[in-house]
């Protein structure tokens, strides 16, 4: 939680003196951080600790990772200034990379994805699996539908809920986070080694 709350002061540039961050999960962080962290204890799935999270959230922007990442140069701050050009109801899509593998422009495209190729999910939906979002807005349509228990599936329904409501979806304009499993897989160990 360290390296991204550090990468995330250097990746918000000009913006680094007003944010929050809040976690949400069962064990209290190690460091020491701020007073603009908060952690919040839940035992419950990632969707509705999120949501949690989010009711807590003071900022007039919102947008959520993965905790296995860490934030890019200044790309936090040129999404930012993308979305304070936007409307309230628009989606700044954070592209990110997992593993080192960047996905390709059309990844960002529902349909590009076989298990949303359904009826009733029109073929130019965008999908915004890690999302920047007016805060007051996402609370208004209702966040995260906490039915679905993991974020993927919250994610897309958030994002199609506001396309059908008039938003617009939107790439950062540069890659913003990148996300790895080396940590969580050199703890692993099988069974017999």
């Amino acid at each position: 939680w360290k390296a991204l709350y550090e990468s995330a002061v250097t990746s918000l540039g000009k913006y680094s003196e007003d944010f929050e961050m809040i976690m949400v999960g069962p064990y209290p962080p190690e460091d020491q951080f701020p007073d603009n962290f908060k952690w919040i204890q839940d035992w419950g799935a990632p969707a509705r600790c999120a949501q949690k999270g989010v009711e807590q959230a003071q900022g007039k922007y919102l947008m959520w990772a993965s905790d296995d990442g860490v934030f890019l140069g200044n790309a936090l701050e040129t999404a930012l200034d993308l979305r304070d050009t936007l409307d309230r109801k628009d989606i700044v899509v954070i592209r990110y990379a997992e593993g080192g593998n960047s996905p390709s422009p059309e990844y960002w495209s529902a349909h590009h994805h076989a298990d949303l190729r359904l009826p009733g999910i029109p073929t130019h939906y965008k999908i915004a699996p890690v999302g920047m979002y007016d805060t007051g807005y996402f609370q208004e349509i209702g966040g995260w539908d906490c039915r679905y228990e993991h974020l993927n599936m919250c994610c897309h329904d958030l994002a199609f809920r506001v396309q059908n409501d008039g938003g617009k979806v939107h790439l950062s304009p540069d890659e913003v986070l990148s996300c790895t499993w080396d940590v969580h897989c050199a703890e692993w160990q099988p069974v017999g080694a």
